[in-house]
């Protein structure tokens, strides 16, 4: 029998084997999915076949995975830059991003999207310049997505101008797309911006109540800078500043860290840490201390960070690297790349559980491990409810000219070519 209280759907996915990732195994349950207004509103057997029905076929029906950070602009850039020491590559990756229009960080935004959502990532954690194009970029396709604009202001003394300026962008989309949208507060490195940048950007991400976004032990160099210029390592900088109370505070890499180091990220309040093993091992940065993390008790995601430092832009070949690097089974990483993401970000997305957002994969077959380990893609992803990869092929985004950005595309790369070689 069905409940006669359930809500009428707009959508339910029908034939369907729903799974749930926990740390440490795989539960499957034979389940129809309703959705309405783009949030699940029940996950059981026979439930009522309202509004559009979609038939998994037999097939699993997966929550969509959770990219924890990534810059999705910089997929235009791929392979423009060699793999070098951080410093040397951020040098010669500025310069090219000076170039950058609001036009051309979306049409690389765009094509990044396209990339990953037909993998099965719904929902992108991004930091980029031009953030407005990246926003739009995320409108038209229909992905769920965290945005900042990393601020940097140790340079140019321009704090007031970054502030407004994410002040801005967040007044103009925060909560758009129906909510696929939001709009945190990017705070690029501890060694990149002023204290004045810190204490007022952490204070305006608290009284927005967003998350704060930002790059925190990358390198034992820039670890090293940094103790030698205040007399303190970037964690513990962050943390007497009170940086690290208060919302969710989404810390990127994360390496070289001191036991002490590692109890401080245990305890925050909110937020987690996000590892990028293959732009870490890409760019010789380190390695995340997951387990010693994992055991205390950490929130944990992964992404791929950018296109220059992992031309490779696929969240599923970082979990399996993750794998290797910590010695996780498959299980525990398929809960790192869902839930886990979710809980760092402060969503609810990573499960198929009722009130969470419809954002799902369905899989034909009956295993998870071979999606989970890159050997098969989805045959449909929704975000939100709304499909928009369909067998292969990308059928959301009424807005989404996909001829005219594949052209824009090709033009953008070729003009990126050029500034490369002149700036090397």
């Amino acid at each position: 029998m069905t409940d006669p209280g359930l809500p009428a759907a707009e959508q339910t996915i029908i034939d369907g084997t729903v799974v749930r990732f926990e740390p440490d195994r795989f539960v499957l349950a034979e389940a129809d999915v309703s959705i309405k207004h783009g949030k699940i509103v029940a996950v059981g057997k026979r439930l009522p076949r309202d509004g559009e029905v979609v038939d998994a076929g037999g097939g699993l029906v997966l929550p969509g995975l959770v990219n924890g950070h990534t810059h999705l602009g910089m997929s235009a850039l791929r392979g423009l830059v060699p793999f070098l020491a951080l410093e040397e590559w951020l040098r010669r990756i500025w310069a090219i991003e000076r170039t950058l229009t609001v036009s051309d960080v979306h049409v690389g935004t765009a094509l990044g999207l396209l990339e990953q959502l037909h993998q099965g990532t719904t929902t992108f954690n991004d930091d980029y310049l031009q953030a407005d194009g990246a926003a739009h970029a995320a409108l038209d396709l229909g992905a769920r997505v965290q945005l900042v604009r990393g601020m940097i202001d140790l340079y140019d003394g321009k704090t007031q101008e970054r502030l407004q300026d994410t002040l801005r962008l967040h007044g103009t989309f925060d909560g758009a797309g129906m909510g696929r949208l939001h709009i945190g507060v990017g705070i690029h490195s501890a060694g990149t911006v002023t204290e004045g940048l810190l204490h007022q950007g952490t204070a305006l991400a608290d009284r927005l109540g967003t998350f704060v976004h930002s790059h925190v032990h990358e390198t034992e160099r820039n670890i090293a800078d940094f103790a030698a210029r205040t007399g303190q390592r970037p964690l513990g900088y962050l943390h007497d500043r009170g940086m690290l109370a208060g919302g969710p505070r989404v810390l990127v890499h994360c390496c070289h860290l001191e036991p002490a180091e590692v109890r401080t990220l245990c305890r925050l309040p909110a937020g987690g840490v996000v590892t990028c093993p293959s732009s870490n091992g890409n760019l010789r940065v380190g390695t995340t201390p997951i387990i010693d993390l994992q055991a205390g008790g950490c929130r944990l995601a992964i992404g791929t960070d950018g296109a220059v430092s992992n031309p490779r832009q696929d969240l599923r070949h970082e979990g399996q690297l993750l794998a290797r690097q910590a010695d996780l089974s498959i299980e525990s990483v398929a809960h790192v790349l869902t839930a886990g993401g979710a809980a760092v970000l402060g969503l609810p997305v990573g499960a198929v559980v009722v009130g969470h957002h419809a954002d799902l994969v369905l899989v034909d077959g009956s295993d998870p491990a071979p999606f989970l380990r890159g050997a098969v893609d989805p045959r449909m992803v929704l975000v939100a409810g709304q499909q928009l990869v369909q067998s292969g092929r990308f059928c959301g985004g009424g807005s989404a000219n996909l001829q005219g950005l594949q052209h824009d595309g090709a033009l953008l790369r070729q003009r990126l070519e050029a500034v490369a070689a002149a700036t090397a």
